[in-house]
């Protein structure tokens, strides 16, 4: 290894020496700068090469729970029971903590009983009478009309003696009343008994059916407020605070008391601030492999799970959030983690040198032809946009214009404007122009 090394030191010294010894050779030896007019500047050359490249950005960020809900109670009351503490695990819809809740509970069974009550006279009106109710009806009917017969027929009588002044004022007035007592119980029997036939009237069962639904929004309110004293996990997660504790009294005004604080740790989040440069390559489909350094060696799974809107105005940087299924809760909120985000990748490209892109500009530069005007490096801001490469074709250095999509590695992935044969001018250009004669030596 340290031979190779050394081997390897001395052959670039070998050729930047041979670069200095042609520069120095040229100004000092007129003779030979005749000579590479006339045969060729020696260049060195190589083909494109063709592989797959990716564009990463290292980030690093801490994790973050998704949420942190507290848990809190909407009704006042006592505290009973309190299950959960620090760092225990909750599931949603699982029972935390209770308040007393008798005077509720008690609520409830007269609601209950209240709604049964309804639900009676509901039944009775839409039933109407039963088959024993009309019969004994008509029996008082029947009896009704048998006394207002013997009324009448008593008053008829007395009515006859007192014409014949044999009875006294005082009879036929005794007569009379209870012939009309009995003539005012017959007319009620027949309406009860027609009552009865005709059933419960409309009015009737529209009331018994609007108290029944009254009872039941009284049950269901009572209900509802029955069950506010049992506090339930909003999410399933981490308990992370505890405010209270059996015993104390719960105020739920003038804002409510926080019971317990929940994160929720599945999944968690790792968060970082992204560069604008790199923002327009995130998608909510984009993935990556997040390493924390409280577990090395391990690698999580990462997908994008929002991306800010808005970003820094003085770092240019936007908060991007990455979630991690985290079902074991090995990660927890506040640990260190970093990532390789891959921006862009091409399968298959075409790649050059980035160093040998010039800028564009330079292109039509030729043989003799200023410093000032020679292919120009290229600033790195640029890269992604045309920029040209000197190729050797038919002995001559050629300015090739190009498109590039990124670059990554020291490699620039071209998508336009060069072929995988091209003999690409990688050391020597930046000396000559478009049109010179040039003797390529190409590189393995």
């Amino acid at each position: 290894m340290k031979k190779t090394f050394v081997l390897f030191v001395v052959i670039v010294a070998a050729l930047v020496g041979y670069r200095l010894h042609l520069r120095s050779a040229t100004v000092e030896n007129p003779g030979i700068a005749q000579l590479h007019i006339k045969n060729g500047r020696p260049v060195r050359v190589a083909k494109p090469k063709t592989m797959d490249l990716q564009s990463t950005v290292a980030l690093t960020g801490q994790l973050e729970p998704l949420v942190r809900i507290p848990a809190q109670f909407n009704v006042d009351g006592r505290l009973v029971e309190l299950t959960k503490d620090v760092g225990d695990q909750v599931t949603k819809g699982e029972t935390i903590a209770r308040l007393d809740s008798r005077d509720q509970e008690a609520a409830v069974a007269a609601a209950k009983a209240a709604k049964a009550m309804a639900k009676a006279a509901l039944d009775k009106a839409i039933a109407g009478p039963r088959k024993q109710e009309l019969e004994s009806a008509r029996a008082r009917l029947a009896g009704a009309r048998a006394a207002f017969n013997v009324a009448k027929d008593e008053l008829q009588r007395v009515k006859t003696l007192v014409k014949r002044r044999a009875a006294a004022q005082q009879q036929l007035d005794q007569a009379e009343g209870a012939y009309e007592a009995a003539q005012a119980a017959l007319s009620q029997a027949q309406e009860g008994l027609a009552l009865m036939v005709e059933g419960t009237r409309k009015e009737d069962r529209q009331a018994a059916a609007a108290q029944f639904k009254r009872a039941e929004a009284q049950l269901m309110t009572a209900t509802l407020k029955l069950e506010k004293h049992t506090l339930k996990a909003p999410v399933t997660g981490i308990v992370v605070e505890r405010g209270a504790e059996p015993g104390e009294v719960i105020k739920s005004m003038p804002s409510p008391r926080e019971i317990v604080l929940i994160e929720t740790q599945h999944p968690i989040l790792f968060v970082s601030q992204v560069s604008e440069l790199f923002i327009p390559y995130l998608t909510k489909e984009t993935e990556t492999n997040v390493t924390v350094d409280a577990l090395p060696g391990r690698i999580f799974k990462a997908k994008v799970n929002e991306i800010s809107p808005s970003g820094d105005n003085t770092s240019r940087t936007f908060r991007v959030e990455f979630a991690i299924n985290n079902p074991d809760f090995e990660l927890k909120p506040g640990m260190f983690g970093r990532t390789k985000l891959v921006v862009q990748e091409a399968k298959n490209a075409i790649t050059v040198p980035s160093y040998v892109l010039r800028e564009l500009s330079s292109l039509e530069a030729l043989e003799n032809a200023a410093p000032e005007t020679l292919p120009q490096k290229l600033d790195g801001n640029k890269r992604g946009q045309k920029s040209l490469v000197m190729i050797a074709k038919d002995g001559l250095a050629t300015a090739r214009a190009v498109r590039t999509a990124f670059t990554a590695n020291g490699r620039a992935v071209v998508i336009d404007g060069l072929d995988k044969d091209s003999d690409i001018i990688i050391d020597g250009f930046e000396e000559i122009a478009a049109g010179v004669k040039v003797l390529p030596t190409e590189m393995r």
